[in-house]
């Protein structure tokens, strides 16, 4: 991840912090054997805005960029391990519904698009329109030129999304025309029918 974009990143109820780090055979930090096993923990931020790294404890991360988080957790690993060799990734939690395919809650990290948040709910269905795609935050629908973040590919980082917020792709405008119509269509079918 990009520092500058990972120092802008504050951590809120909701996140997810996936920590990935190899270790060495034995955890003493006087162990001089290699570091051959690599070990993945997915810890979520609480609503308190805690999270429970394992060998550390609980941590209070709400002041905490995604780089202090870092720092913090080597920090506190360098008693454990030797040299610990990891990597931190906050990832955000965001719900995908509308016309796509598997709507839904996903994680995202800050650097994804759009495009990423809409693939993993399985893309638009035939239905949904792209241009019409909508941020909505606490009921309301944010400010964001998404026709051009899109085009742009922006991170969501850089287009305020935070945990919680809303991506919905809108049903395209004629799809309700077509959908009258195929309505009324049916009523005559069914009206001619009960005439004879």
């Amino acid at each position: 991840m990009n520092f500058l974009l990972a120092a802008l990143i504050l951590l809120k109820p909701g996140d997810a912090v996936v920590i990935k780090f190899r270790q060495p055979t034995s955890l003493s930090k006087y162990d001089y054997g290699h570091y051959t096993y690599t070990h993945v923990d997915t810890v979520f931020v609480e609503g308190d805005t805690t999270v429970f790294v394992p060998f550390i404890g609980r941590i209070s991360v709400s002041k905490f960029t995604a780089k202090e988080l870092q720092d913090t957790i080597y920090n506190s690993y360098s008693g454990y391990f030797r040299k610990p060799v990891y990597n931190v990734s906050v990832l955000y939690r965001v719900y995908v519904i509308g016309e796509v395919k598997r709507p839904g809650e996903y994680y995202i990290e800050p650097y994804d698009d759009i495009w990423n948040a809409i693939g993993k709910a399985g893309g638009v269905t035939p239905d949904g329109d792209l241009n019409r795609v909508k941020i909505i935050r606490n009921g309301r629908a944010l400010n964001i030129n998404i026709k051009k973040a899109m085009q742009e590919r922006k991170p969501v980082e850089l287009l305020g999304i935070q945990s919680g917020d809303i991506i919905e792709v809108k049903r395209k405008p004629m799809v309700f025309v077509r959908q009258a119509l195929d309505l009324m269509w049916k009523i005559v079918l069914i009206w001619s029918a009960v005439r004879r």
